[in-house]
């Protein structure tokens, strides 16, 4: 199809004279031939506005008018001539889409290629045109359609705005937005299937990851509202042209979660004009969901559920929160997250996310694990003991699964309004790794070591086969011993192979070694010591008493090393050395 020049022209001198700030609709003149229109204020328009002045002086306006009036019909008839001529270059790029799609013998990709392609070059002349139109964003032009041509024709834009299947068709357009703009060639097959969760082989997770790669190649140049419209498209092209009655719903929300799980981040893109707004928002400013009203009351600035996320009170309602994100399509993928992925502790619950994806209503948390003060001392605090035992229980649930999730982490958990454990973050399923639950216990600790000890005793992490792997490396270490923590774990009453707990054995016995250095450096430095030898044996006592009492298993207690050098001054009897002496 060879798209008119001369009615995409009329079309851009049209939308330039909207556009522009001081002009009026009557800041218009026709082409000499009278079939082209130009805004009188730039390029040619400028110089015919000077040669129709001449004239009108002359001869008066009554043919410049008429000319105008036939260059503004001729502009409505080509536009319906080249649309009836698109409406067919339709049809056989979406049939070719359907081919394409079912990886069907008989897809002709030349035949794809020079649709899309005709498709593109229409979109880019006339789209911002009739999207001004149709949206009701063209007062001037209206004004001048309505003037030359009357009731009697169109009476206004009317013609631009009741195009047939024009919905439709940008829809596919959207598709073609993102297919352009990435280098590397889409696996559409393969998308069609992730949008109704079905899994992909070997050869479509190759091309997914490269396809993926080439996005991440781009940079922000791909925006994440244009990526997800043409996702969105493409998930309606499949419920209408492939879905049977024996194949579920597809839906863009598991397309974008599952590509989310094949590394695409281009979901954490900040949306400018989306943030825009996010930052003007305030107390007193309303949001709405199916006309139910939600009032914002205060931003809870130190209660974020995750980074890049924003959280908001709600007046009256003590149960639920307001969260914005960083972009549109951010929370409708976590809320899909938290129904289907998220594994062992329990997600926030995401009560409805905005049809426009501004905004959720998610369920109110109580203070996070990471910001909670505990009380205990000597023993547990009663209070404490309300809130320690769920992490307990949910620690002892993780050793009976054999399994600990990859992005377990203190900081993204928080209390629900009765105690129990809430994950503000989607968790997935890893292998077991018992460093990582002791280390994880110890964050929940925050620095109070009777709550430390408490949940290493509850949770049976003091009392773990690896437990006893990690004292052996310790007593070797300060018996000075050579062994490598590898071989310590070969050992026939350990016979470890979990990578992880190797690994951790091998950091466990350099931090010893440290601390020990440290230890001595100081009691070198500020005591006097006839017998070094015997101070070295008391630190490394001292070290292995404290972390057997403390029950650090594969970790160390801050301020140990002050600790052990009091304890070994003490039970030495070591002095000062004068200078050092008040």
């Amino acid at each position: 199809m060879k798209i008119d020049s001369t009615l995409t022209g009329n079309l851009q001198e049209l939308y330039g004279l909207e556009l522009a700030k001081k002009s009026s609709y009557h800041q218009v003149v026709p082409g000499l031939w009278g079939n082209r229109i130009y805004y009188s204020e730039v390029g040619w328009g400028k110089i015919l506005k000077i040669v129709y002045a001449v004239w009108t002086f002359f001869f008066g306006s009554r043919s410049v008018i008429e000319k105008l009036r036939k260059a503004i019909r001729y502009t409505e008839r080509a536009f319906e001539r080249q649309f009836k001529n698109l409406e067919k270059h339709f049809s056989s790029y979406q049939s070719s889409l359907v081919l394409l799609l079912e990886e069907d013998c008989y897809f002709d990709p030349k035949i794809y290629a020079k649709e899309r392609w005709i498709f593109t070059r229409w979109h880019d002349s006339s789209a911002p045109f009739i999207r001004m139109v149709v949206r009701g964003e063209s007062p001037k032009i209206d004004r001048l359609f309505k003037r030359l041509i009357g009731k009697s024709a169109s009476g206004s834009t009317s013609k631009f705005k009741q195009i047939p299947n024009y919905e439709e068709i940008q829809s596919y357009q959207k598709i073609i937005n993102v297919v352009r703009q990435i280098p590397e060639k889409p696996p559409l097959a393969a998308l069609k299937k992730l949008a109704w969760k079905k899994q992909l082989f070997q050869e479509e997770e190759k091309a997914m990851k490269v396809w993926i790669g080439s996005i991440h190649s781009l940079g922000n140049k791909m925006k994440v509202t244009t990526f997800h419209k043409g996702m969105k498209s493409l998930v309606k092209h499949v419920e209408r042209m492939h879905r049977t009655q024996y194949v579920r719903k597809p839906r863009v929300d598991d397309l974008e979660l599952e590509l989310a799980k094949y590394g695409l981040n281009i979901f954490r893109q900040k949306d400018p004009k989306y943030m825009k707004w996010c930052e003007s928002l305030k107390a007193g400013d309303e949001l709405n969901i199916r006309g139910k009203k939600y009032p914002i009351e205060d931003e809870l600035t130190s209660c974020k559920m995750e980074n890049k996320l924003r959280v908001y009170t709600v007046k009256n309602n003590p149960n639920k929160v307001i969260v914005v994100g960083q972009n549109r399509v951010i929370l409708s993928i976590k809320k899909r997250g938290a129904q289907e992925f998220s594994w062992g502790i329990r997600p926030v619950h995401w009560f409805e996310v905005s049809s426009d994806g501004r905004f959720a209503i998610v369920e109110k948390l109580k203070i996070a694990v990471s910001k909670r003060r505990w009380l205990s001392n000597e023993s547990i605090h009663l209070d404490d003991l309300l809130l320690l035992k769920p992490i307990a229980d949910q620690v002892s649930w993780f050793i009976e699964q054999n399994a600990v999730p990859k992005n377990l982490d203190s900081s993204n958990l928080m209390y629900s309004q009765m105690n129990s454990l809430k994950s503000t973050k989607i968790l997935m399923k890893g292998e077991f790794n018992y460093p990582k639950l002791v280390d994880f216990c110890k964050k929940c600790a925050n620095g109070n070591l009777t709550v430390y000890k408490y949940l290493m005793s509850e949770t049976g992490l003091s009392n773990h086969s690896y437990q006893k792997y990690f004292q052996e490396v310790i007593k070797r270490t300060l018996e000075g011993k050579d062994d490598l923590a590898e071989d310590i774990g070969a050992l026939q009453q350990f016979q470890i192979t979990d990578y992880p707990v190797i690994e951790k054995g091998k950091l466990f016995k350099k931090l010893v070694v440290k601390l020990q250095k440290k230890c001595m450096r100081k009691l070198l430095d500020k005591y006097t010591i006839k017998n070094p030898l015997s101070v070295a044996k008391e630190v490394a006592k001292q070290i292995y008493k404290e972390y057997v009492q403390g029950k650090y298993v594969c970790s160390l207690w801050p301020k140990m090393n002050k600790r052990v050098v009091a304890a070994t001054v003490k039970n030495l009897g070591l002095s000062r050395k004068l200078q050092d002496s008040d």
